[in-house]
């Protein structure tokens, strides 16, 4: 019965350590696959940083911005929405974005399409907290696609600071996507403004800009205005094409 006995024993011991050996080798599978992916993976919170290593540069204007992929993008067509992580980082590198993450781009994107179905002057009313001198401004921005000295404006001096600021970026959209209007619209403005009940027409360019310049600043500040009107710009400009 010994031998019987010793012979069980070493056929326990191997079938165990074949076990183990086994397990040692999915675990440096699995071990190097999770390396493999955390190198391939983009996250919310990583893809600014991923963005910017393949980053051309920062677009010295929102409509710099907007111009790069609004070429980069010609061959294809507007892309898919809501934007999957990876092809935000992708197009946020061309524009340049480093302070954006695909959450925002895509509540930005889904702003714009909201303004088109309620109205440009309806979304500004009754979806946006700005001071009723902010938002009577805002439309008169993008109605005469700029105003001249905004800031001596009566009232002007009046605002909170942040809507100060706000202002005065949106102007300046609105002036660089007036003044190189060539580039971008189609023969006839779809996008109309109610100024003093009148309707005035604009290209849906200039007018997503300044929306999403507008929704990118309330997400947080001047950082996302500047996605913001790339984004806004990029829808406008896909309604003025239809």
């Amino acid at each position: 019965m010994i031998p019987n006995l010793g012979f069980a024993l070493k056929l326990t011991i191997m079938k165990t350590l074949k076990t183990l050996g086994i397990v040692l080798i999915l675990s440096c599978l699995i071990t190097a696959c999770s390396k493999e992916n955390s190198q391939e993976t983009i996250t919310i919170e990583n893809q600014s940083s991923y963005a910017n290593k393949s980053a051309l540069k920062a677009p010295s204007t929102a409509f710099e911005g907007f111009t790069n992929v609004k070429e980069a993008l010609e061959p294809y067509g507007p892309p898919r929405l809501p934007l999957t992580r990876s092809k935000f980082a992708e197009l946020s590198s061309i524009a340049g974005i480093t302070d954006m993450d695909t959450d925002s781009a895509n509540f930005i994107a889904d702003q714009m399409l909201l303004a088109q179905d309620m109205g440009t002057e309806a979304y500004i009313m009754e979806k946006t907290d700005f001071s009723e001198f902010t938002k009577v401004h805002i439309l008169k921005i993008i109605a005469e696609q700029s105003l001249d000295g905004i800031e001596e404006i009566e009232g002007f001096n009046r605002l909170k600071e942040h809507e100060q600021q706000l202002l005065v970026y949106l102007n300046d959209v609105a002036r660089d996507f007036r003044d190189d209007r060539d580039a971008y619209t189609s023969s006839r403005f779809r996008c109309e403004v109610l100024i003093l009940e009148y309707p005035v027409s604009t290209p849906c360019t200039l007018n997503g800009a300044v929306l999403g310049g507008a929704a990118g600043f309330t997400l947080c500040g001047p950082p996302c205005a500047v996605g913001g009107a790339i984004i806004g710009g990029l829808v406008g400009l896909w309604v003025d094409l239809k």
